[in-house]
């Protein structure tokens, strides 16, 4: 799909820290529109800039982007996985103290299957 212009009209964040953003584009043709909601749930590069023309270079950075599964790295994702879990769970300690604990039970794990 082409770039499209358009207007920010606004951000909403989540719980989770995620952040959902809002885009009022101009009038755009049905084969684009169609091929926008074939893409809803996918993950993706956004891209935004007070300009109207796209440089090569930010083409190219756009096409070479590395995305992370899920949009988050993995420790990122298990870090926000026991956070929730600590949340829940009835315990007197601090994020911190939780989130270490935990990780070090999962080292131990791992490292009581090396030979």
């Amino acid at each position: 799909m082409k770039p499209q212009q358009g207007i920010l009209t606004g951000y909403k964040r989540l719980k989770d820290k995620s952040v959902n953003i809002s885009f009022n584009l101009q009038e755009i043709p049905t084969a684009d529109l169609m091929e926008i909601d074939s893409q809803i749930d996918s993950f993706g590069v956004v891209y935004f800039s007070l300009k109207g023309v796209l440089t090569d270079a930010e083409k190219k950075a756009i096409d070479n982007a590395s995305l992370e599964f899920g949009g988050k790295t993995q420790s990122e994702r298990i870090r926000n996985v026991l956070f929730r879990l600590h949340e829940q769970v009835d315990t007197n300690t601090t994020f911190e103290e939780f989130y270490k604990q935990k990780t070090n039970e999962i080292i131990e794990h791992f490292k009581s299957k090396l030979v």
